[in-house]
Protein backbone atom coordinates (compact mmCIF):
# COMPACT_ATOMS: atom_id res chain seq x y z
CA UNK A 1 0.00 0.00 0.00
CA UNK A 2 1.00 3.44 -0.91
CA UNK A 3 2.21 6.10 1.97
CA UNK A 4 -0.49 8.04 0.65
CA UNK A 5 -3.39 5.95 0.94
CA UNK A 6 -2.00 4.94 4.07
CA UNK A 7 -2.01 8.38 5.35
CA UNK A 8 -5.33 9.06 3.73
CA UNK A 9 -6.51 6.46 5.67
CA UNK A 10 -5.38 7.90 9.16
CA UNK A 11 -6.62 10.91 8.77
CA UNK A 12 -10.31 9.45 7.24
CA UNK A 13 -10.28 6.94 10.21
CA UNK A 14 -8.16 8.70 13.37
CA UNK A 15 -7.91 5.83 15.93
CA UNK A 16 -6.98 5.78 19.84
CA UNK A 17 -3.34 4.70 19.58
CA UNK A 18 -2.32 7.56 17.19
CA UNK A 19 -4.90 10.53 19.21
CA UNK A 20 -3.03 9.71 21.81
CA UNK A 21 0.63 10.10 20.99
CA UNK A 22 0.28 12.64 18.94
CA UNK A 23 -2.84 15.27 20.01
CA UNK A 24 -4.01 13.85 23.92
CA UNK A 25 -0.65 13.59 25.58
CA UNK A 26 0.62 16.30 23.50
CA UNK A 27 -1.72 19.10 24.78
CA UNK A 28 -1.37 18.05 28.74
CA UNK A 29 2.50 17.74 27.90
CA UNK A 30 3.11 21.85 26.20
CA UNK A 31 -0.13 22.88 28.67
CA UNK A 32 1.28 21.82 31.51
CA UNK A 33 5.06 20.25 31.71
CA UNK A 34 6.64 20.11 34.71
CA UNK A 35 2.96 18.46 36.34
CA UNK A 36 2.83 15.78 33.34
CA UNK A 37 6.61 14.59 33.77
CA UNK A 38 5.68 14.95 37.60
CA UNK A 39 2.30 12.54 36.78
CA UNK A 40 4.79 10.25 34.41
CA UNK A 41 6.91 9.18 36.69
CA UNK A 42 4.19 8.78 39.57
CA UNK A 43 1.88 5.58 40.60
CA UNK A 44 -1.13 8.34 39.30
CA UNK A 45 0.27 7.86 35.30
CA UNK A 46 -2.08 4.76 34.21
CA UNK A 47 -5.37 6.87 35.83
CA UNK A 48 -4.18 10.02 33.65
CA UNK A 49 -3.73 7.69 30.52
CA UNK A 50 -7.41 6.77 31.35
CA UNK A 51 -8.62 9.35 31.27
CA UNK A 52 -6.65 10.70 28.00
CA UNK A 53 -8.61 7.71 26.73
CA UNK A 54 -11.79 8.57 28.04
CA UNK A 55 -11.54 11.58 26.74
CA UNK A 56 -10.32 10.15 23.21
CA UNK A 57 -13.50 7.35 23.42
CA UNK A 58 -16.13 10.84 23.66
CA UNK A 59 -14.70 12.40 20.56
CA UNK A 60 -14.68 9.22 18.36
CA UNK A 61 -17.83 6.70 17.49
CA UNK A 62 -15.88 3.85 17.54
CA UNK A 63 -14.94 3.79 21.07
CA UNK A 64 -15.61 0.57 21.75
CA UNK A 65 -12.92 -0.31 18.91
CA UNK A 66 -10.18 0.60 21.57
CA UNK A 67 -7.87 -2.48 22.55
CA UNK A 68 -5.96 -0.95 25.25
CA UNK A 69 -5.87 0.94 28.64
CA UNK A 70 -3.41 2.78 30.42
CA UNK A 71 -1.91 -0.14 31.92
CA UNK A 72 -0.87 -1.38 28.95
CA UNK A 73 1.15 1.94 28.29
CA UNK A 74 4.68 2.20 29.61
CA UNK A 75 7.23 4.89 30.93
CA UNK A 76 10.42 4.58 32.03
CA UNK A 77 12.80 7.71 33.09
CA UNK A 78 16.34 8.54 31.17
CA UNK A 79 18.54 11.64 31.38
CA UNK A 80 20.70 13.55 28.97
CA UNK A 81 23.03 15.42 31.07
CA UNK A 82 21.16 17.43 32.82
CA UNK A 83 17.70 16.86 31.14
CA UNK A 84 15.60 14.68 32.19
CA UNK A 85 13.33 12.42 29.95
CA UNK A 86 10.23 11.14 30.41
CA UNK A 87 9.97 7.81 27.80
CA UNK A 88 6.68 6.34 27.15
CA UNK A 89 6.23 2.86 25.57
CA UNK A 90 3.30 2.55 23.79
CA UNK A 91 1.27 -0.66 22.73
CA UNK A 92 2.69 -2.53 19.10
CA UNK A 93 2.18 0.06 16.51
CA UNK A 94 0.92 -1.56 14.08
CA UNK A 95 -0.53 1.15 11.27
CA UNK A 96 1.50 4.00 9.62
CA UNK A 97 1.98 6.95 11.69
CA UNK A 98 1.55 5.15 15.10
CA UNK A 99 4.14 5.99 17.59
CA UNK A 100 6.05 3.15 19.09
CA UNK A 101 7.56 5.55 21.82
CA UNK A 102 6.95 9.17 22.72
CA UNK A 103 9.40 10.70 24.62
CA UNK A 104 8.95 13.91 26.54
CA UNK A 105 12.58 15.79 27.20
CA UNK A 106 13.18 19.01 29.47
CA UNK A 107 14.72 21.87 27.58
CA UNK A 108 16.50 22.60 31.57
CA UNK A 109 17.27 20.81 34.43
CA UNK A 110 13.97 19.66 36.65
CA UNK A 111 14.76 21.91 39.28
CA UNK A 112 14.61 25.00 36.65
CA UNK A 113 11.44 23.47 34.57
CA UNK A 114 9.68 23.78 37.86
CA UNK A 115 9.97 27.58 38.58
CA UNK A 116 10.05 28.46 34.86
CA UNK A 117 6.99 26.88 34.64
CA UNK A 118 5.32 28.51 37.91
CA UNK A 119 6.77 32.03 36.34
CA UNK A 120 4.78 31.58 33.20
CA UNK A 121 7.91 30.88 31.07
CA UNK A 122 6.97 32.08 27.78
CA UNK A 123 8.88 29.48 25.40
CA UNK A 124 8.03 25.83 25.57
CA UNK A 125 9.84 23.87 28.11
CA UNK A 126 9.71 20.49 26.83
CA UNK A 127 10.36 19.33 23.51
CA UNK A 128 8.49 16.41 22.48
CA UNK A 129 9.28 13.45 20.11
CA UNK A 130 8.05 10.47 18.64
CA UNK A 131 9.10 7.48 17.03
CA UNK A 132 6.56 5.74 14.33
CA UNK A 133 6.02 3.23 12.20
CA UNK A 134 6.55 4.19 8.57
CA UNK A 135 4.02 2.61 7.04
CA UNK A 136 5.93 -0.09 5.43
CA UNK A 137 8.78 -1.45 7.23
CA UNK A 138 12.21 -2.18 5.56
CA UNK A 139 15.66 -3.31 6.61
CA UNK A 140 16.41 0.02 5.80
CA UNK A 141 13.70 1.81 7.19
CA UNK A 142 12.44 0.51 10.48
CA UNK A 143 10.98 3.99 12.03
CA UNK A 144 10.68 7.64 11.18
CA UNK A 145 12.06 10.38 14.19
CA UNK A 146 9.98 12.96 14.68
CA UNK A 147 9.32 15.90 16.70
CA UNK A 148 6.02 17.90 17.10
CA UNK A 149 5.92 21.65 18.78
CA UNK A 150 3.44 23.25 20.81
CA UNK A 151 0.99 23.98 18.04
CA UNK A 152 0.95 20.87 17.05
CA UNK A 153 3.31 21.16 13.91
CA UNK A 154 4.64 17.65 13.35
CA UNK A 155 7.99 18.11 11.67
CA UNK A 156 10.21 14.44 10.17
CA UNK A 157 13.43 14.31 11.62
CA UNK A 158 14.10 11.65 9.09
CA UNK A 159 14.72 7.74 9.04
CA UNK A 160 15.09 6.18 12.91
CA UNK A 161 16.84 2.92 14.46
CA UNK A 162 15.02 -0.30 15.08
CA UNK A 163 12.30 0.46 17.57
CA UNK A 164 13.60 -0.90 20.76
CA UNK A 165 13.84 1.64 23.62
CA UNK A 166 17.42 1.26 23.67
CA UNK A 167 18.04 2.24 20.32
CA UNK A 168 15.36 5.25 20.68
CA UNK A 169 17.12 6.06 23.89
CA UNK A 170 20.60 6.37 22.42
CA UNK A 171 19.21 8.22 19.06
CA UNK A 172 17.49 11.31 21.76
CA UNK A 173 20.84 10.71 23.77
CA UNK A 174 22.81 12.10 20.69
CA UNK A 175 20.33 14.13 19.28
CA UNK A 176 19.64 16.22 22.55
CA UNK A 177 23.34 16.58 23.23
CA UNK A 178 23.62 18.65 20.29
CA UNK A 179 20.78 20.49 20.67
Amino acid sequence: MELATLLADLVNHPHHHYLFAHEALRRYAFAAPAAVLALLVSNARTPFFDHLLEEIDSDLADADSRAFTGEDIGVTRHRFDERFCAMIRMPPATRCAEAYFVALVSRHPLSELRWRAAAGAAAPLIDYYTLEHPGEITREQQSFFCAWDHSGAHVNLGEGPRPTEPHFVQLLADFVRVQ
